[in-house]
């Protein structure tokens, strides 16, 4: 008698919520002009110069960031077309998140219960970072997606529940390569990080001879080194290693040129970049922490999620150059930390006022309660809490095009495209040049009207927030929404 594949459908469940609160915001959201466009500009020069390796921006070097995740922007804006904007989302983004949330539920399913699998990863991917990140144009996405996947192959083993082969070994070390292929050092530094950290407190130090650490690292310095030796047969190679290297590594960790934040940043904004969960998470770090001499007591996932959240929060701290985006890597290991908390602490006072805190922020969590949740069961009530959230996402997906409208460039490009004029001016809005290619005029940028700069006869674009700059002006406003404004003299 044949046996019938039976498919756990809590994977079409996640599916159904990827194609109904996920894929949209990837379809129709008009993209950032400052970060996301930005990289089209970088995918043009490489399609133009047939070179993948040495990135440019404007015509300058543009060491920032590897090339992985520009290869993929590539191949879209290559062969996608008119769709490549969705495209580079699905295949850079939306795609690596569901392998992380589909690798999660199959882990958690290893250690808890189907019902609790299914939970936490609910939880996971109800976190607006987490869905937001998911459908943007950044390589943070695939980046995290990659240190899952090598922290999922290292605790599986650890654990025995994966078979103990060269395969599942190297395979942490190929998507650590991978991690630091995409985004650089941070890749490297949170995967070895946490698996370092994990073994010191196990006491098993020992375990790295099992999964041959150190022949991992050199597997990694290989790969590595022929990337690195890729550069070096470009003209400019040498210069852009340097600049890799230096400014973008070195750089970045000890003395960033940008977003530089006191070493408390990442702490401060935890309850606002994991709403609504961040406070019950810092309750728990903080729980966990004092509660740290009987971490021999707790069960696994209390540690694979205490080790994780530490490690990220204290290693990005350390480096100079933080944003908000940097610690998406922490949503699985923080997820795993909260609901090991909460339903732990289920049936005491301060895990009752932390749920209700939860409750409150996800809106509309206690009316849903009082009306499905008469029962007052435990496990339902946890789920309202995200099911909530993405109803308000549902919601917003059928107002992508309010927020198009009034805080993009959808509609003003329509207009400078229609406009007869060949030139347009841009007052105090450099990131206009990352248009130069879809807008079909002269780009010229100011930030005064002196002598140098004829007004006559101009269109002029702006940030409306600069619209007092010239209220004696003698202004005709063409066009304006929340963030820009078109006008002429």
């Amino acid at each position: 008698m044949e046996r019938k594949l039976k498919i756990d459908k809590n994977y079409l469940i996640f599916l159904g919520i990827y194609i109904f609160v996920f894929l949209p915001l990837a379809i129709f959201r008009f993209p950032d002009i400052k970060n996301e466009i930005k990289y089209f500009v970088i995918v043009d020069n490489m399609i133009q110069s047939k070179n993948l390796f040495i990135l440019k921006y404007l015509g300058e070097l543009y060491p920032d960031k590897p090339p992985l995740y520009f290869f993929i922007l590539f191949l879209a804006r290559k062969y996608m077309k008119d769709f490549f904007i969705q495209g580079t989302i699905i295949l850079g983004s939306l795609i690596p998140s569901f392998f992380i949330t589909t690798y999660f539920y199959k882990f958690i399913k290893r250690f808890k219960s189907e019902r609790e699998a299914f939970i936490f990863t609910i939880f996971l991917i109800s976190i607006p970072f987490f869905i937001g990140t998911s459908a943007f144009i950044r390589m943070d996405m695939l980046m995290s997606c990659f240190i899952f996947l090598s922290l999922y192959f290292f605790f599986n083993l650890y654990y025995g529940k994966i078979k103990f082969n060269n395969i599942n070994i190297f395979a942490i070390y190929i998507f650590i390569f991978l991690a630091i292929f995409t985004k650089g050092p941070a890749g490297f530094g949170i995967p070895v990080g946490i698996i370092l950290v994990f073994l010191i407190f196990e006491k098993n130090i020992e375990f790295l001879k099992k999964i041959k650490f150190f022949r991992g690292i050199l597997l990694i310095l290989f790969l590595l080194g022929i990337w690195i030796g890729k550069l070096f047969t470009y003209p400019e190679g040498k210069e852009y290693v340097n600049l890799l290297f230096g400014q973008e590594t070195v750089g970045r960790i000890v003395k960033s040129k940008a977003h530089v934040r006191p070493f408390y940043y990442y702490i401060k904004k935890l309850p606002a970049i994991l709403y609504p969960y961040g406070i019950t998470i810092l309750f728990s770090i903080v729980y966990y922490l004092k509660n740290i001499k009987s971490y021999n007591k707790w069960d696994i996932l209390e540690k694979i999620g205490f080790v994780w959240t530490i490690v990220v929060i204290v290693l990005l701290s350390i480096a100079s150059g933080k944003l908000e985006i940097y610690l998406l890597p922490i949503s699985p290991g923080a997820i795993l930390l909260l609901l090991s908390f909460i339903m732990k602490m289920r049936d005491k006072k301060i895990g009752k006022i932390l749920l209700i805190v939860m409750e409150v922020l996800s809106i509309f969590s206690i009316p849903f309660n009082l009306i499905f949740n008469k029962e007052k069961n435990f496990y339902k009530r946890l789920l309202i809490t995200p099911i909530s959230l993405f109803i308000i996402f549902v919601f917003i997906n059928f107002n992508i095009e309010f927020y198009n409208k009034n805080y993009t460039l959808k509609y003003p490009i329509k207009i400078i495209n229609k406009d007869a004029r060949n030139q347009i001016i841009s007052y105090r809005f450099e990131d206009i040049v990352n248009l130069k290619d879809v807008i079909n005029k002269e780009i010229i940028i100011t930030d005064n009207f002196g002598e140098n700069i004829s007004i006559d006869k101009k269109i002029f674009i702006s940030k409306t927030k600069y619209i007092d700059d010239l209220k004696d002006k003698n202004l005709n406003i063409i066009y304006k929404n929340k963030k820009y404004f078109i006008f002429e003299f």
